[in-house]
């Protein structure tokens, strides 16, 4: 097994636009756990949303915290929600 951890937060500023920030880390597995500069930390911060005809995004850009991991990382989910 693999330890990961995931942390995100955010502001409910409007619906169209909250703030926040996000934290990644992948630690590796757990019986041989890497050092920190093996590990992949990423940091940073994101915008979360809900659009008009159900469309909800999140946005973020996210620095690599260790040396595992690029130094920059943009990130983009979008998700359609439709009535069944």
């Amino acid at each position: 097994p693999e330890g990961e951890f995931k942390w995100m937060t955010k502001y409910n500023y409007v619906s169209w636009l909250n703030p926040g920030v996000e934290y990644y880390a992948e630690l590796g597995e757990i019986g041989d756990m890497p050092g920190w500069d093996e590990q992949k930390h990423r940091f940073g911060p994101a915008l979360y949303g809900k659009l008009p005809g159900g469309l909800k995004y999140e946005l973020g850009w996210l620095f690599g915290l260790s040396d595992g991991v690029s130094d920059h990382a943009l990130k983009l989910n979008l998700e359609y929600e439709f009535p069944m």
